[in-house]
């Protein structure tokens, strides 16, 4: 868990080969060597792996780790309860294509947002959580993926960014 005193964490997870690595006889090339370090595996042509240099960082998660319990064990739950209740937070996720970057965020934002106090009748809607990305496209295909998990939840996204016009997006926003 994170303290108050904690600004930035560097979380790590190794993920599990794919199917389609494994299936072309790919090996794993980093591995945790225990709950603060990455080991890298140097490849030397067709020879032995080489162990190669250890990385620090303030958490690691393996391949044994499930997305669940990274998130309650790195904070990323508690920091969506904070920002629920008002607070700032970042979250920094990076990785290939394809990896899940998008649903490892939206999903716990839905579920806690559903889960979340309502507000009383007649309250117009208030904006529960904000996205900031930082290109256009990436910004709609976040959008695309927030209306596939928010699809019959109550919860609508709205998506706003530069280059359209601004009476568009707030009345979106508004409505």
């Amino acid at each position: 868990m994170m303290k108050d005193a904690e600004n930035v964490r560097v979380v790590v997870r190794v993920r599990p080969l794919t199917e389609r690595e494994e299936c072309s006889g790919d090996s794993e090339l980093v591995s945790c060597q225990g709950d603060r370090s990455v080991q890298v595996i140097e490849q030397h042509g067709r020879g032995r792996p080489v162990t190669g240099t250890a990385f620090q960082f303030n958490q690691c998660f393996g391949v044994e780790c499930g997305q669940e319990q990274l998130f309650e064990r790195c904070g990323v739950l508690s920091l969506l309860d904070h920002v629920l209740d008002g607070y700032s937070a970042t979250v920094f996720a990076y990785g290939p294509t394809g990896s899940g970057k998008t649903a490892s965020f939206l999903l716990p934002a839905v579920s806690r947002i559903m889960r979340a106090e309502k507000p009383p009748p007649g309250r117009k809607a208030a904006p529960m959580a904000l996205i900031l990305s930082p290109t256009r496209e990436l910004t709609i295909q976040i959008y695309n993926e927030a209306k596939k998990f928010c699809y019959l939840s109550g919860i609508r996204p709205v998506v706003c960014y530069g280059g359209a016009d601004i009476r568009d997006q707030l009345c979106a926003a508004r409505h």
